[in-house]
């Protein structure tokens, strides 16, 4: 079974952590009229995927789940903007909207999918420890089944030879 801990679960966490962060990021740049390049994604993805692969160890708060989704968000922000030449402003109110809109749904599902994976986690690591306990141990004895007599015994009187002198 795997640990929650393992390198594998807090592989999987980390990227789904990461593709979440770095997809809410573009689709609400994309959603009010910005356009998100590859060029900016792509490091804010790896990014992310690697900050949270470091963070996954432990359960994560709603506080670290909403820093690690706005980060991403305004790391492609300012790098789309300085990708596309323009100075460092404010978005526009429809963007800041869609952003916050989008950090707070996506942090919802995160925190939310998050408090799932402990629950399960706990739950299957109790029922493995009253099934381990509840086995029967493998020291146990066997029944042994008496030997058979054999029955042609009286048959084969006649031809028992006894050794030895003669009986007085």
């Amino acid at each position: 079974m795997i640990a929650p801990t393992s390198s594998l679960a807090r592989g999987a966490r980390a990227l789904a952590v990461g593709c979440w962060a770095t997809l809410g990021a573009v689709a609400a740049h994309g959603t009010a009229g910005g356009q998100a390049p590859l060029l900016a994604v792509l490091p804010v993805g790896v990014a992310t995927v690697l900050v949270a692969g470091v963070l996954a160890g432990r359960r994560l708060t709603a506080t670290v789940v909403v820093l690690l989704l706005a980060a991403p968000q305004l790391a492609v922000h300012l790098l789309a903007g300085y990708l596309h030449g323009h100075d460092a402003h404010l978005p526009p109110a429809p963007m800041l909207a869609a952003h916050l809109a989008g950090l707070a749904l996506v942090a919802a599902g995160l925190a939310h999918g998050e408090r799932l994976w402990w629950e399960w986690w706990a739950v299957v690591s109790l029922a493995v420890r009253v099934l381990r306990s509840a086995a029967l141990p493998a020291t146990a004895p066997l029944p042994v089944a008496a030997p058979a007599r054999c029955t042609a015994a009286p048959l084969l009187d006649h031809v028992v030879v006894r050794r030895g002198p003669p009986a007085p």
